[in-house]
């Protein structure tokens, strides 16, 4: 599991051209690629979000997917197999 980065004691202000996002993590529900469950409760979610890189390698530029999935005839979405 990747968490998105997060702050523990205040609301992280997330701004764009249009949005504003504030994100307040209280639990997170994990599901693994096992089939396991469990919720993770506030101060283990913030110390594991803490612990994340502040870089993305996975980031996506979303304006430019969104624009060449607009502009394509077709776009097929691939899911792996679960189970």
């Amino acid at each position: 599991m990747r968490p998105a980065p997060a702050c523990w004691n205040h609301s992280t202000a997330v701004t764009g051209a249009n949005a504003r996002i504030l994100l307040k993590p209280w639990a997170a529900y994990l599901r693994d690629r096992k089939g396991g469950k469990r919720i993770i409760e506030q101060p283990e979610l913030v110390s594991l979000l803490l612990e994340q890189s502040k870089e993305n390698p996975d980031q996506v530029d979303l304006d430019t997917a969104i624009r060449e999935m607009a502009e394509a005839d077709t776009v097929e979405i691939v899911s792996p197999k679960t189970g």
